[in-house]
């Protein structure tokens, strides 16, 4: 659900800039099923206007946005640059590490960046999860490089929301307990 939302803001040009799970709430729809809803867009730009203000103005949009050593923000806005679509779809795989497999995003925030990421080639380094279609998924969202990360409607069409029905029930059952 949440990755749906993000790809429908992408759609219309809206940056969120503060996903994480704090900011997802889970209601109950009426047919028993449970529903992931993102909120808290106090933080989000519209960023076509964004970008026009910027170049119409000569200071620029600096300084993290979102919430500080979050293992939801991007290496770029954790640097200072302003968030972009790729930086949403970044913190939608910390927020995936961490709601799924909660002792591997543990152990992967605590390490430094040569802990974290293949310092050559700015791959995440997630041998801890064993789930292969949730490890490629996560590679590529935690990517260091931001033009190496998926856009949020191919995360949507991943594998892995897709590949096993059953297998992702079983998953979400975990996290609703």
């Amino acid at each position: 659900d949440v990755i749906k939302a993000i790809e429908h803001i992408h759609y219309h040009g809206i940056v969120h800039c503060d996903i994480k799970l704090a900011n997802v709430l889970v209601e109950r729809a009426r047919d028993g099923q449970h529903r992931g809803v993102l909120a808290d867009f106090d933080l989000s730009k519209d960023l076509e206007n964004r970008l026009q203000e910027v170049s119409m103005s000569v200071m620029s949009v600096s300084g993290a946005h979102g919430t500080l050593g979050c293992l939801t923000m991007a290496p770029e806005v954790l640097q200072g640059r302003p968030p972009d679509f790729k930086a949403d779809c970044y913190s939608f795989g910390g927020m995936m590490l961490q709601s799924l497999f909660k002792s591997e995003s543990d152990r992967w925030q605590q390490g430094g960046d040569t802990n974290r990421w293949d310092m050559a080639s700015g791959a995440p380094l997630l041998t801890m999860v064993k789930n292969e279609m949730a490890r490629s998924l996560l590679s590529r969202a935690l990517h260091r490089n931001k033009d190496r990360r998926p856009t949020s409607t191919q995360i949507v069409s991943d594998g892995f929301f897709s590949a096993d029905i059953s297998r992702a029930q079983d998953l979400m059952q975990v996290v609703e307990k």
